[in-house]
């Protein structure tokens, strides 16, 4: 199934941009929240 008609059916073009945003800001709330957290992972894990 090829839904990927972006001049076709430009609604799916600014659904899958809205996504990708949605996507690019859950990533940064995750690199705010769990940046230290990961890195205590990494500093125990070299330790």
């Amino acid at each position: 199934m090829k839904r990927y008609y972006f001049f076709d059916f430009p609604i799916d073009l600014i659904f899958i941009v809205f996504v990708f945003v949605v996507l690019l800001a859950a990533l940064a709330v995750v690199l705010r929240k769990g940046g230290r957290y990961r890195d205590g992972q990494k500093k125990r894990g070299m330790d």
